[in-house]
Protein backbone atom coordinates (compact mmCIF):
# COMPACT_ATOMS: atom_id res chain seq x y z
CA UNK A 1 0.00 0.00 0.00
CA UNK A 2 1.15 3.27 -1.35
CA UNK A 3 -1.84 5.65 1.03
CA UNK A 4 0.30 6.82 4.61
CA UNK A 5 -3.52 7.12 5.66
CA UNK A 6 -3.46 3.45 5.82
CA UNK A 7 -0.23 2.83 7.64
CA UNK A 8 -0.38 2.37 11.36
CA UNK A 9 0.56 4.81 13.00
CA UNK A 10 4.63 5.10 13.81
CA UNK A 11 4.60 4.19 17.67
CA UNK A 12 3.59 0.61 16.17
CA UNK A 13 5.28 0.58 12.89
CA UNK A 14 8.60 1.71 13.70
CA UNK A 15 8.75 -1.37 15.76
CA UNK A 16 8.19 -3.97 12.78
CA UNK A 17 10.74 -4.50 10.09
CA UNK A 18 7.77 -3.20 7.09
CA UNK A 19 4.27 -1.00 7.48
CA UNK A 20 1.26 -3.00 8.49
CA UNK A 21 -1.69 -1.35 6.90
CA UNK A 22 -5.63 -2.78 6.56
CA UNK A 23 -8.99 -1.49 7.17
CA UNK A 24 -10.37 -5.26 8.80
CA UNK A 25 -9.26 -5.30 12.10
CA UNK A 26 -7.84 -8.87 13.42
CA UNK A 27 -9.92 -9.90 16.63
CA UNK A 28 -8.00 -11.27 19.49
CA UNK A 29 -8.46 -12.49 23.23
CA UNK A 30 -6.54 -10.98 25.98
CA UNK A 31 -5.44 -14.28 27.42
CA UNK A 32 -2.47 -13.22 30.17
CA UNK A 33 -2.46 -9.38 31.54
CA UNK A 34 -0.88 -8.74 35.11
CA UNK A 35 0.06 -5.00 35.77
CA UNK A 36 1.78 -5.30 38.81
CA UNK A 37 4.86 -7.16 37.10
CA UNK A 38 6.68 -5.65 34.16
CA UNK A 39 7.77 -8.53 32.06
CA UNK A 40 11.18 -8.75 30.17
CA UNK A 41 10.48 -12.51 28.01
CA UNK A 42 7.16 -14.16 27.25
CA UNK A 43 7.40 -17.44 25.27
CA UNK A 44 5.20 -20.69 24.56
CA UNK A 45 6.38 -23.85 24.22
CA UNK A 46 4.87 -27.50 23.56
CA UNK A 47 5.26 -30.01 26.21
CA UNK A 48 3.56 -33.65 25.00
CA UNK A 49 -0.10 -32.93 25.42
CA UNK A 50 0.65 -29.44 27.20
CA UNK A 51 1.62 -25.54 26.44
CA UNK A 52 4.10 -24.37 28.63
CA UNK A 53 4.39 -20.73 28.64
CA UNK A 54 7.51 -18.88 30.09
CA UNK A 55 8.09 -15.67 31.44
CA UNK A 56 10.96 -13.49 32.42
CA UNK A 57 10.55 -10.85 34.44
CA UNK A 58 12.74 -6.81 34.85
CA UNK A 59 13.79 -8.07 38.48
CA UNK A 60 15.10 -11.55 37.22
CA UNK A 61 12.30 -13.43 38.47
CA UNK A 62 11.60 -16.92 36.00
CA UNK A 63 8.11 -18.26 35.96
CA UNK A 64 6.59 -21.23 34.57
CA UNK A 65 2.90 -21.81 33.78
CA UNK A 66 0.71 -24.09 31.87
CA UNK A 67 -1.93 -23.46 30.05
CA UNK A 68 -5.30 -25.49 30.83
CA UNK A 69 -8.19 -26.15 27.65
CA UNK A 70 -9.44 -22.72 28.84
CA UNK A 71 -6.52 -20.96 28.15
CA UNK A 72 -6.17 -20.07 31.63
CA UNK A 73 -2.36 -19.89 33.10
CA UNK A 74 -1.78 -22.67 36.32
CA UNK A 75 1.55 -21.26 37.51
CA UNK A 76 4.12 -23.97 38.93
CA UNK A 77 7.28 -22.71 39.32
CA UNK A 78 9.00 -19.04 39.81
CA UNK A 79 12.74 -18.90 41.11
CA UNK A 80 14.40 -15.51 41.20
CA UNK A 81 17.56 -15.86 39.89
CA UNK A 82 20.96 -14.62 41.72
CA UNK A 83 20.18 -11.24 39.59
CA UNK A 84 17.59 -7.97 39.83
CA UNK A 85 18.52 -7.27 36.15
CA UNK A 86 16.06 -7.82 33.21
CA UNK A 87 15.49 -11.40 31.88
CA UNK A 88 16.46 -11.47 28.24
CA UNK A 89 13.63 -12.72 25.46
CA UNK A 90 15.30 -15.78 24.28
CA UNK A 91 14.69 -18.37 26.91
CA UNK A 92 15.92 -21.94 25.67
CA UNK A 93 14.42 -25.70 26.33
CA UNK A 94 16.53 -28.48 26.17
CA UNK A 95 14.17 -31.29 26.27
CA UNK A 96 16.22 -34.08 26.26
CA UNK A 97 17.92 -32.78 30.18
CA UNK A 98 14.09 -31.10 30.96
CA UNK A 99 16.51 -27.81 31.60
CA UNK A 100 16.01 -24.05 30.87
CA UNK A 101 18.45 -21.90 29.86
CA UNK A 102 18.05 -18.35 30.61
CA UNK A 103 20.40 -15.17 30.24
CA UNK A 104 19.88 -11.77 32.24
CA UNK A 105 23.31 -9.40 32.16
CA UNK A 106 26.04 -11.37 31.52
CA UNK A 107 25.28 -14.37 32.67
CA UNK A 108 23.89 -18.01 31.88
CA UNK A 109 21.63 -19.72 34.15
CA UNK A 110 20.70 -23.03 33.62
CA UNK A 111 17.33 -24.66 35.66
CA UNK A 112 17.16 -28.62 35.38
CA UNK A 113 13.68 -30.42 36.51
CA UNK A 114 15.52 -33.93 36.21
CA UNK A 115 16.95 -34.46 39.81
CA UNK A 116 13.44 -33.43 41.70
CA UNK A 117 12.11 -36.98 40.07
CA UNK A 118 14.03 -38.94 41.59
CA UNK A 119 12.92 -38.04 45.42
CA UNK A 120 9.92 -39.65 44.56
CA UNK A 121 9.89 -43.22 45.46
CA UNK A 122 6.75 -44.51 44.69
CA UNK A 123 4.15 -44.33 41.48
CA UNK A 124 1.81 -42.30 42.93
CA UNK A 125 3.93 -40.15 44.48
CA UNK A 126 5.75 -39.57 41.08
CA UNK A 127 2.47 -38.76 39.40
CA UNK A 128 0.61 -36.29 41.81
CA UNK A 129 -0.18 -33.80 39.95
CA UNK A 130 1.37 -31.16 42.85
CA UNK A 131 4.81 -33.00 41.76
CA UNK A 132 7.05 -32.04 39.01
CA UNK A 133 4.71 -31.70 35.15
CA UNK A 134 8.37 -33.42 33.84
CA UNK A 135 8.33 -36.26 35.97
CA UNK A 136 6.87 -39.81 34.79
CA UNK A 137 6.63 -43.48 35.81
CA UNK A 138 9.18 -45.55 33.77
CA UNK A 139 7.36 -48.98 33.80
CA UNK A 140 10.88 -50.60 33.03
CA UNK A 141 13.02 -49.81 35.63
CA UNK A 142 10.31 -49.21 38.29
CA UNK A 143 11.13 -45.59 39.10
CA UNK A 144 10.06 -42.05 38.61
CA UNK A 145 11.81 -40.08 35.80
CA UNK A 146 11.99 -37.59 33.07
CA UNK A 147 11.23 -39.00 29.75
CA UNK A 148 14.85 -39.37 27.96
CA UNK A 149 16.33 -41.38 31.09
CA UNK A 150 13.32 -44.05 30.26
CA UNK A 151 14.29 -47.18 28.20
CA UNK A 152 11.81 -47.86 25.06
CA UNK A 153 8.61 -46.65 25.35
CA UNK A 154 7.52 -47.51 28.91
CA UNK A 155 7.20 -44.21 30.16
CA UNK A 156 3.97 -43.01 30.88
CA UNK A 157 2.47 -39.72 33.19
CA UNK A 158 -1.30 -41.24 33.54
CA UNK A 159 -1.68 -42.02 37.66
CA UNK A 160 -3.81 -45.16 36.16
CA UNK A 161 -0.82 -46.93 35.10
CA UNK A 162 0.44 -47.14 38.96
CA UNK A 163 0.21 -50.56 41.09
CA UNK A 164 -2.11 -49.94 44.16
CA UNK A 165 -2.44 -51.67 47.16
CA UNK A 166 -6.06 -52.99 46.79
CA UNK A 167 -6.24 -54.98 50.33
CA UNK A 168 -4.53 -55.86 53.25
CA UNK A 169 -5.83 -58.37 56.05
CA UNK A 170 -5.72 -57.87 58.91
CA UNK A 171 -5.51 -54.19 58.69
CA UNK A 172 -3.57 -54.00 62.39
CA UNK A 173 -1.66 -55.78 63.83
CA UNK A 174 -0.53 -56.37 67.62
CA UNK A 175 2.61 -54.85 68.71
CA UNK A 176 3.33 -57.69 71.35
CA UNK A 177 3.56 -61.03 68.90
CA UNK A 178 4.72 -60.81 65.27
CA UNK A 179 1.91 -62.36 62.98
CA UNK A 180 1.50 -62.80 59.18
CA UNK A 181 -0.94 -60.05 57.28
CA UNK A 182 -1.95 -60.78 53.36
CA UNK A 183 -1.54 -58.31 50.73
CA UNK A 184 -3.19 -58.06 47.39
CA UNK A 185 -2.40 -55.74 45.10
CA UNK A 186 -3.85 -54.68 41.47
CA UNK A 187 -0.82 -56.48 39.77
CA UNK A 188 2.48 -57.68 41.41
CA UNK A 189 5.63 -57.55 38.91
CA UNK A 190 8.22 -59.97 38.46
CA UNK A 191 11.87 -60.13 40.34
CA UNK A 192 15.10 -59.95 38.54
CA UNK A 193 17.26 -62.11 39.18
CA UNK A 194 18.49 -62.56 42.94
CA UNK A 195 15.81 -60.08 44.01
CA UNK A 196 13.05 -60.70 46.72
CA UNK A 197 9.76 -58.78 47.51
CA UNK A 198 9.98 -56.74 51.41
CA UNK A 199 7.69 -55.37 53.61
CA UNK A 200 8.88 -52.16 55.04
CA UNK A 201 6.78 -50.79 58.52
CA UNK A 202 8.33 -46.87 58.29
CA UNK A 203 7.10 -44.43 61.17
CA UNK A 204 8.55 -40.59 61.62
CA UNK A 205 12.08 -41.96 63.21
CA UNK A 206 12.75 -46.01 61.56
CA UNK A 207 12.12 -48.52 59.72
CA UNK A 208 11.88 -52.24 59.46
CA UNK A 209 11.73 -54.53 56.79
CA UNK A 210 10.37 -58.43 56.70
CA UNK A 211 10.89 -60.92 53.60
CA UNK A 212 7.60 -61.15 51.68
CA UNK A 213 6.55 -64.23 50.14
CA UNK A 214 4.67 -64.66 46.87
CA UNK A 215 1.11 -66.65 47.36
CA UNK A 216 -0.33 -65.78 43.34
CA UNK A 217 -0.30 -63.69 40.55
CA UNK A 218 -1.22 -60.73 42.69
CA UNK A 219 -0.83 -61.05 46.26
CA UNK A 220 1.66 -61.20 49.03
CA UNK A 221 2.58 -62.50 52.44
CA UNK A 222 5.20 -60.64 55.50
CA UNK A 223 4.68 -60.82 58.91
CA UNK A 224 4.99 -58.04 61.03
CA UNK A 225 8.59 -57.03 62.53
CA UNK A 226 10.20 -58.86 65.52
CA UNK A 227 9.49 -58.15 69.38
CA UNK A 228 12.85 -56.36 69.27
CA UNK A 229 12.07 -53.99 67.18
CA UNK A 230 8.53 -53.14 68.05
CA UNK A 231 9.32 -52.98 71.96
CA UNK A 232 12.34 -50.67 71.58
CA UNK A 233 10.86 -48.28 68.87
CA UNK A 234 7.29 -48.07 69.21
CA UNK A 235 6.12 -46.62 72.62
CA UNK A 236 2.31 -47.26 72.51
CA UNK A 237 -0.33 -45.87 75.48
CA UNK A 238 -2.96 -48.20 76.80
CA UNK A 239 -6.12 -48.01 74.35
CA UNK A 240 -4.06 -45.69 72.07
CA UNK A 241 -2.75 -46.72 68.20
CA UNK A 242 0.90 -46.24 66.43
CA UNK A 243 0.08 -45.42 62.50
CA UNK A 244 2.87 -46.03 60.74
CA UNK A 245 3.31 -46.49 56.55
CA UNK A 246 3.61 -50.16 55.09
CA UNK A 247 5.06 -50.41 51.57
CA UNK A 248 5.60 -53.11 49.42
CA UNK A 249 9.55 -53.52 47.59
CA UNK A 250 11.75 -55.37 45.06
CA UNK A 251 14.96 -55.80 47.13
CA UNK A 252 18.02 -54.94 47.04
CA UNK A 253 17.48 -52.55 43.87
CA UNK A 254 14.97 -51.21 46.73
CA UNK A 255 11.94 -50.04 44.22
CA UNK A 256 9.18 -49.62 45.63
CA UNK A 257 6.04 -51.19 44.33
CA UNK A 258 3.42 -49.70 46.25
CA UNK A 259 2.82 -47.90 49.18
CA UNK A 260 -0.05 -47.39 51.73
CA UNK A 261 -0.11 -44.58 54.03
CA UNK A 262 -1.70 -46.53 57.09
CA UNK A 263 -0.93 -49.56 58.89
CA UNK A 264 -1.85 -49.49 62.52
CA UNK A 265 -0.12 -51.14 65.49
CA UNK A 266 -1.65 -51.33 68.98
CA UNK A 267 -0.67 -53.31 72.28
CA UNK A 268 -2.63 -56.34 73.74
CA UNK A 269 -0.34 -55.87 76.86
CA UNK A 270 -1.11 -52.87 78.12
CA UNK A 271 -4.52 -53.70 78.77
CA UNK A 272 -5.12 -54.36 82.49
CA UNK A 273 -8.41 -56.05 83.06
CA UNK A 274 -10.62 -58.41 80.78
CA UNK A 275 -13.23 -56.56 79.39
CA UNK A 276 -11.02 -53.92 78.20
CA UNK A 277 -8.93 -56.81 76.51
CA UNK A 278 -11.66 -58.28 75.02
CA UNK A 279 -13.26 -55.25 73.64
CA UNK A 280 -9.98 -54.69 71.31
CA UNK A 281 -10.54 -56.89 68.15
CA UNK A 282 -6.90 -59.26 67.87
CA UNK A 283 -6.63 -59.36 71.97
CA UNK A 284 -7.73 -62.43 74.35
CA UNK A 285 -7.63 -62.58 77.57
CA UNK A 286 -5.12 -65.35 78.78
CA UNK A 287 -5.79 -66.52 82.35
CA UNK A 288 -4.29 -63.27 84.09
CA UNK A 289 -3.46 -61.46 80.98
CA UNK A 290 -3.95 -59.20 77.91
CA UNK A 291 -2.03 -61.04 74.48
CA UNK A 292 -2.93 -62.02 70.89
CA UNK A 293 -1.90 -64.69 71.31
CA UNK A 294 -2.29 -67.27 74.40
CA UNK A 295 0.23 -70.13 75.30
CA UNK A 296 -1.97 -71.36 77.99
CA UNK A 297 -6.14 -71.67 78.19
CA UNK A 298 -7.93 -69.00 76.81
CA UNK A 299 -11.06 -67.76 79.08
CA UNK A 300 -13.89 -67.30 76.87
CA UNK A 301 -15.70 -65.12 79.16
CA UNK A 302 -14.26 -62.61 82.01
CA UNK A 303 -14.09 -63.38 85.40
CA UNK A 304 -16.78 -62.07 87.69
CA UNK A 305 -18.87 -62.37 91.12
CA UNK A 306 -21.43 -62.15 93.12
CA UNK A 307 -22.73 -60.95 96.69
CA UNK A 308 -24.59 -63.87 98.20
CA UNK A 309 -25.66 -61.91 101.19
CA UNK A 310 -26.99 -58.83 99.91
CA UNK A 311 -29.11 -57.64 103.01
CA UNK A 312 -26.28 -56.00 104.13
CA UNK A 313 -24.85 -53.67 102.32
CA UNK A 314 -23.25 -50.79 104.49
CA UNK A 315 -19.75 -51.09 106.09
CA UNK A 316 -19.26 -49.71 109.46
CA UNK A 317 -15.49 -47.47 109.47
CA UNK A 318 -13.22 -48.67 112.54
CA UNK A 319 -14.88 -52.57 112.05
CA UNK A 320 -13.58 -55.48 110.12
CA UNK A 321 -15.99 -57.58 107.82
CA UNK A 322 -16.05 -61.10 106.25
CA UNK A 323 -17.73 -60.82 102.87
CA UNK A 324 -19.33 -63.67 101.32
CA UNK A 325 -18.98 -64.04 97.49
CA UNK A 326 -19.76 -66.65 94.28
CA UNK A 327 -16.95 -66.40 92.01
CA UNK A 328 -17.65 -67.06 88.31
CA UNK A 329 -14.89 -68.20 85.22
CA UNK A 330 -11.77 -67.56 88.04
CA UNK A 331 -8.92 -69.84 88.38
CA UNK A 332 -8.72 -71.07 91.69
CA UNK A 333 -5.52 -69.72 93.15
CA UNK A 334 -4.71 -66.97 95.74
CA UNK A 335 -7.07 -64.26 95.41
CA UNK A 336 -6.72 -60.64 97.04
CA UNK A 337 -9.93 -58.19 97.02
CA UNK A 338 -10.05 -54.67 97.16
CA UNK A 339 -12.38 -51.74 98.42
CA UNK A 340 -12.36 -48.82 96.53
CA UNK A 341 -8.86 -49.87 95.41
CA UNK A 342 -6.76 -48.98 98.51
CA UNK A 343 -8.72 -51.04 101.41
CA UNK A 344 -7.15 -54.76 101.02
CA UNK A 345 -7.95 -57.75 101.98
CA UNK A 346 -7.56 -61.80 101.48
CA UNK A 347 -9.95 -64.22 99.84
CA UNK A 348 -10.10 -67.86 101.84
CA UNK A 349 -10.40 -70.96 99.98
CA UNK A 350 -14.37 -70.45 101.40
CA UNK A 351 -14.37 -67.40 98.71
CA UNK A 352 -14.89 -65.31 101.70
CA UNK A 353 -13.39 -61.84 101.54
CA UNK A 354 -11.61 -60.77 105.04
CA UNK A 355 -11.29 -57.57 105.53
CA UNK A 356 -9.86 -55.68 108.85
CA UNK A 357 -10.29 -52.62 110.26
CA UNK A 358 -12.16 -50.38 107.90
CA UNK A 359 -11.03 -46.71 107.81
CA UNK A 360 -12.99 -43.79 107.67
CA UNK A 361 -13.34 -42.86 104.19
CA UNK A 362 -14.13 -39.12 102.75
CA UNK A 363 -15.20 -38.35 99.24
CA UNK A 364 -16.10 -34.87 97.71
CA UNK A 365 -19.08 -34.53 99.19
CA UNK A 366 -17.73 -35.72 102.68
CA UNK A 367 -19.35 -38.65 103.32
CA UNK A 368 -17.82 -41.47 105.26
CA UNK A 369 -18.60 -44.72 103.92
CA UNK A 370 -19.08 -47.02 100.55
CA UNK A 371 -22.08 -49.87 99.71
CA UNK A 372 -20.45 -52.93 98.80
CA UNK A 373 -23.33 -54.11 95.94
CA UNK A 374 -22.44 -51.33 94.07
CA UNK A 375 -18.75 -51.54 94.35
CA UNK A 376 -18.12 -54.44 92.79
CA UNK A 377 -15.42 -52.84 89.93
CA UNK A 378 -13.05 -52.54 92.79
CA UNK A 379 -12.61 -56.02 93.69
CA UNK A 380 -9.38 -58.05 91.81
CA UNK A 381 -8.20 -60.97 90.63
CA UNK A 382 -4.51 -61.29 90.79
CA UNK A 383 -4.63 -57.70 90.56
CA UNK A 384 -6.71 -57.30 87.27
CA UNK A 385 -10.19 -55.44 87.91
CA UNK A 386 -13.75 -56.75 87.29
CA UNK A 387 -15.23 -54.14 84.97
CA UNK A 388 -18.49 -52.86 86.01
CA UNK A 389 -19.94 -48.99 86.86
CA UNK A 390 -18.59 -46.84 89.36
CA UNK A 391 -20.05 -46.78 92.64
CA UNK A 392 -22.58 -43.68 93.36
CA UNK A 393 -23.85 -44.77 96.63
CA UNK A 394 -23.93 -42.36 99.85
CA UNK A 395 -22.69 -43.46 102.94
CA UNK A 396 -23.68 -43.01 106.45
CA UNK A 397 -21.67 -43.77 109.68
CA UNK A 398 -23.62 -43.78 113.29
CA UNK A 399 -21.31 -40.59 114.24
CA UNK A 400 -22.39 -38.61 111.40
CA UNK A 401 -25.85 -39.41 112.42
CA UNK A 402 -25.17 -38.29 116.14
CA UNK A 403 -23.69 -34.66 114.91
CA UNK A 404 -26.88 -34.04 112.65
CA UNK A 405 -29.13 -34.55 116.16
CA UNK A 406 -26.90 -32.65 118.05
CA UNK A 407 -26.86 -29.72 115.35
CA UNK A 408 -30.60 -30.07 115.21
CA UNK A 409 -31.53 -30.02 119.06
CA UNK A 410 -28.48 -26.91 119.71
CA UNK A 411 -30.81 -25.02 116.62
CA UNK A 412 -34.37 -25.45 118.77
CA UNK A 413 -32.16 -24.26 122.61
CA UNK A 414 -30.82 -21.45 120.58
CA UNK A 415 -34.98 -20.14 119.10
CA UNK A 416 -36.37 -20.97 122.57
CA UNK A 417 -33.92 -18.77 124.52
CA UNK A 418 -33.26 -15.89 121.59
CA UNK A 419 -35.80 -15.81 119.02
CA UNK A 420 -38.77 -16.71 121.09
CA UNK A 421 -38.78 -13.81 123.50
CA UNK A 422 -38.24 -11.04 120.70
CA UNK A 423 -41.38 -12.44 119.22
CA UNK A 424 -43.50 -12.35 122.10
CA UNK A 425 -42.35 -8.71 123.08
CA UNK A 426 -42.79 -7.44 119.76
CA UNK A 427 -46.64 -8.96 120.35
CA UNK A 428 -46.59 -7.20 123.93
Amino acid sequence: MTNDNDICPWIISDRLPYPVGGIIPIIGRLFYENSLESSSALQLHPFGSSILFLQGLTNGTFKLGIFDFLLNINWIYSNQLSTQLPILSDILFDNHTTSFFLASGSKIYRLSFAGDCASHMSCDECLSSSNNLFCGWCSTTERCTVSNDCPGKSWRQESNQCIHIINVQPMNASIDQSQWINLTLSKLPQLEHNEIYQCIFTDKIISASTQAIKLDYNRLSCPTPSNHFRKENIYIQMGNESKVRLSIVKWPSNTTIATISEFIFYDCSSYSSCELCRSQIGCQWCSDRCSSICTEKTIKQCPSFDLIDTSSIFIESGKSIDISLKFYNTIKSSLECRLNETILGFVDKNNICHISNIPELINENDQTGKTIGDDVDKWFEHGVKSVGPEANSEFCTKTQALYAILFVIGFIILATIIIVPIVVGNMT
